[in-house]
Protein backbone atom coordinates (compact mmCIF):
# COMPACT_ATOMS: atom_id res chain seq x y z
CA UNK A 1 0.00 0.00 0.00
CA UNK A 2 1.45 3.31 -1.03
CA UNK A 3 0.40 6.20 1.20
CA UNK A 4 1.25 9.65 0.04
CA UNK A 5 1.75 12.41 2.51
CA UNK A 6 1.58 15.09 -0.21
CA UNK A 7 -2.23 15.65 0.08
CA UNK A 8 -1.94 15.96 3.85
CA UNK A 9 0.76 18.63 3.48
CA UNK A 10 -1.29 20.56 0.87
CA UNK A 11 -4.40 20.47 3.11
CA UNK A 12 -2.46 21.75 6.13
CA UNK A 13 -1.05 24.65 4.03
CA UNK A 14 -4.56 25.56 2.85
CA UNK A 15 -5.81 25.45 6.43
CA UNK A 16 -2.95 27.69 7.53
CA UNK A 17 -3.79 30.17 4.74
CA UNK A 18 -7.50 30.06 5.65
CA UNK A 19 -6.65 30.50 9.33
CA UNK A 20 -4.65 33.66 8.50
CA UNK A 21 -7.48 34.97 6.33
CA UNK A 22 -10.00 34.33 9.11
CA UNK A 23 -7.82 36.32 11.55
CA UNK A 24 -7.71 39.28 9.11
CA UNK A 25 -11.50 39.21 8.67
CA UNK A 26 -11.99 39.18 12.45
CA UNK A 27 -9.65 42.18 12.86
CA UNK A 28 -11.50 44.13 10.14
CA UNK A 29 -14.93 43.29 11.59
CA UNK A 30 -13.76 44.32 15.08
CA UNK A 31 -12.58 47.65 13.68
CA UNK A 32 -15.90 48.26 11.91
CA UNK A 33 -17.84 47.34 15.06
CA UNK A 34 -15.72 49.72 17.13
CA UNK A 35 -16.41 52.58 14.68
CA UNK A 36 -20.14 51.83 14.79
CA UNK A 37 -20.24 51.84 18.59
CA UNK A 38 -18.21 55.06 18.68
CA UNK A 39 -20.70 56.72 16.30
CA UNK A 40 -23.73 55.41 18.22
CA UNK A 41 -22.49 56.67 21.59
CA UNK A 42 -20.89 59.87 20.34
CA UNK A 43 -22.68 62.84 22.04
CA UNK A 44 -22.58 64.86 18.81
CA UNK A 45 -24.62 62.22 16.96
CA UNK A 46 -27.05 61.85 19.88
CA UNK A 47 -27.56 65.64 19.94
CA UNK A 48 -28.32 65.60 16.23
CA UNK A 49 -30.86 62.83 16.76
CA UNK A 50 -32.54 64.91 19.49
CA UNK A 51 -32.72 67.96 17.20
CA UNK A 52 -33.91 65.99 14.17
CA UNK A 53 -36.39 63.41 15.50
CA UNK A 54 -37.69 60.92 13.01
CA UNK A 55 -40.84 61.97 11.17
CA UNK A 56 -43.59 59.53 10.34
CA UNK A 57 -47.17 59.50 9.14
CA UNK A 58 -50.16 58.56 11.20
CA UNK A 59 -53.41 59.73 12.74
CA UNK A 60 -54.51 61.72 15.79
CA UNK A 61 -58.02 61.61 17.23
CA UNK A 62 -58.73 65.03 18.76
CA UNK A 63 -60.94 65.36 21.88
CA UNK A 64 -63.79 66.90 19.80
CA UNK A 65 -63.90 63.71 17.66
CA UNK A 66 -62.01 65.34 14.76
CA UNK A 67 -59.46 63.18 12.94
CA UNK A 68 -56.01 64.24 11.73
CA UNK A 69 -54.08 62.19 9.16
CA UNK A 70 -50.64 63.15 7.98
CA UNK A 71 -47.07 63.85 9.03
CA UNK A 72 -46.19 63.35 12.69
CA UNK A 73 -43.13 64.39 14.63
CA UNK A 74 -42.82 63.76 18.35
CA UNK A 75 -46.45 62.62 18.38
CA UNK A 76 -47.70 65.98 17.02
CA UNK A 77 -49.05 67.09 13.66
CA UNK A 78 -46.01 68.57 11.89
CA UNK A 79 -45.70 68.98 8.15
CA UNK A 80 -48.49 68.28 5.67
CA UNK A 81 -51.78 66.73 6.75
CA UNK A 82 -55.56 66.88 6.84
CA UNK A 83 -58.06 67.21 9.68
CA UNK A 84 -61.69 66.24 9.19
CA UNK A 85 -63.78 68.00 11.83
CA UNK A 86 -66.72 66.36 13.57
CA UNK A 87 -69.03 69.12 12.20
CA UNK A 88 -68.18 68.24 8.58
CA UNK A 89 -65.56 70.90 7.92
CA UNK A 90 -61.95 70.15 7.05
CA UNK A 91 -58.46 71.63 6.90
CA UNK A 92 -55.77 70.48 4.48
CA UNK A 93 -52.30 71.99 4.61
CA UNK A 94 -49.25 72.69 6.75
CA UNK A 95 -49.08 72.05 10.49
CA UNK A 96 -46.58 72.93 13.18
CA UNK A 97 -46.99 71.55 16.70
CA UNK A 98 -50.65 70.59 16.12
CA UNK A 99 -51.54 74.06 14.80
CA UNK A 100 -52.33 75.30 11.28
CA UNK A 101 -49.13 77.07 10.19
CA UNK A 102 -48.15 77.89 6.62
CA UNK A 103 -50.40 77.44 3.59
CA UNK A 104 -53.68 75.57 3.75
CA UNK A 105 -57.35 75.31 2.86
CA UNK A 106 -60.12 75.46 5.47
CA UNK A 107 -63.60 74.32 4.44
CA UNK A 108 -66.50 75.22 6.74
CA UNK A 109 -69.64 73.10 7.14
CA UNK A 110 -71.79 75.87 5.56
CA UNK A 111 -69.73 75.71 2.34
CA UNK A 112 -67.53 78.75 2.99
CA UNK A 113 -63.81 78.29 2.28
CA UNK A 114 -60.55 80.00 3.12
CA UNK A 115 -57.39 79.32 1.17
CA UNK A 116 -54.15 81.01 2.14
CA UNK A 117 -51.73 81.64 4.98
CA UNK A 118 -52.14 80.53 8.58
CA UNK A 119 -50.27 81.29 11.77
CA UNK A 120 -51.15 79.43 14.99
CA UNK A 121 -54.61 78.40 13.70
CA UNK A 122 -55.45 81.94 12.51
CA UNK A 123 -55.71 83.47 9.04
CA UNK A 124 -52.45 85.31 8.50
CA UNK A 125 -50.85 86.70 5.35
CA UNK A 126 -52.38 86.51 1.88
CA UNK A 127 -55.63 84.61 1.58
CA UNK A 128 -58.97 84.22 -0.17
CA UNK A 129 -62.18 83.74 1.82
CA UNK A 130 -65.30 82.80 -0.11
CA UNK A 131 -68.62 82.81 1.76
CA UNK A 132 -71.36 80.33 0.91
CA UNK A 133 -73.56 83.22 -0.34
CA UNK A 134 -70.94 84.16 -2.98
CA UNK A 135 -69.27 87.08 -1.17
CA UNK A 136 -65.50 87.02 -1.50
CA UNK A 137 -62.48 88.70 0.07
CA UNK A 138 -59.00 88.47 -1.38
CA UNK A 139 -56.14 90.17 0.39
CA UNK A 140 -54.11 90.37 3.55
CA UNK A 141 -55.08 88.93 6.93
CA UNK A 142 -53.63 89.46 10.39
CA UNK A 143 -54.86 87.33 13.30
CA UNK A 144 -58.14 86.28 11.58
CA UNK A 145 -58.98 89.85 10.51
CA UNK A 146 -58.77 91.55 7.11
CA UNK A 147 -55.86 93.92 7.56
CA UNK A 148 -53.89 95.62 4.79
CA UNK A 149 -54.72 95.81 1.09
CA UNK A 150 -57.62 93.75 -0.16
CA UNK A 151 -60.67 93.39 -2.37
CA UNK A 152 -64.16 92.56 -1.09
CA UNK A 153 -66.93 91.62 -3.52
CA UNK A 154 -70.53 91.35 -2.28
CA UNK A 155 -72.95 88.80 -3.80
CA UNK A 156 -74.76 91.62 -5.66
CA UNK A 157 -71.53 92.61 -7.46
CA UNK A 158 -70.58 95.70 -5.42
CA UNK A 159 -66.82 95.76 -5.00
CA UNK A 160 -64.48 97.53 -2.58
CA UNK A 161 -60.76 97.74 -3.39
CA UNK A 162 -58.54 99.35 -0.80
CA UNK A 163 -57.21 99.28 2.71
CA UNK A 164 -58.57 97.33 5.67
CA UNK A 165 -57.80 97.75 9.38
CA UNK A 166 -59.06 95.26 11.95
CA UNK A 167 -61.65 93.76 9.59
CA UNK A 168 -63.13 97.09 8.37
CA UNK A 169 -62.56 99.22 5.28
CA UNK A 170 -60.28 101.95 6.64
CA UNK A 171 -58.03 104.39 4.80
CA UNK A 172 -57.94 104.93 1.05
CA UNK A 173 -60.15 102.83 -1.21
CA UNK A 174 -62.64 102.63 -4.05
CA UNK A 175 -66.20 101.30 -4.18
CA UNK A 176 -67.61 100.11 -7.52
CA UNK A 177 -71.37 99.61 -7.84
CA UNK A 178 -73.01 97.28 -10.36
CA UNK A 179 -74.71 100.27 -12.07
CA UNK A 180 -71.29 101.78 -12.94
CA UNK A 181 -71.08 104.38 -10.14
CA UNK A 182 -67.78 104.73 -8.34
CA UNK A 183 -66.46 106.29 -5.14
CA UNK A 184 -62.75 106.83 -4.51
CA UNK A 185 -61.54 108.37 -1.29
CA UNK A 186 -61.19 107.85 2.44
CA UNK A 187 -62.99 105.11 4.37
CA UNK A 188 -63.54 105.07 8.10
CA UNK A 189 -65.07 102.22 10.07
CA UNK A 190 -66.27 100.61 6.85
CA UNK A 191 -68.03 103.78 5.59
CA UNK A 192 -67.12 106.30 2.91
CA UNK A 193 -66.24 109.68 4.50
CA UNK A 194 -66.16 111.93 1.43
Amino acid sequence: MNLSIKPAIENSEKFALNKGLIKQVIVILSFILTLGLFWAFNPVNNARAAVEPAASTGAIFWPDQSLYRGSLQNGKANGYGQTTFSDGGSYTGSYQNNLFNGQGTLKMPDGSTYKGGFRDNMFYGQGVYTWSDGARYEGNYRYNMRDGDGTFIWPDGVKYVGEFVKDKAEGYGSIYWANGEKYTGQMQGGQATG
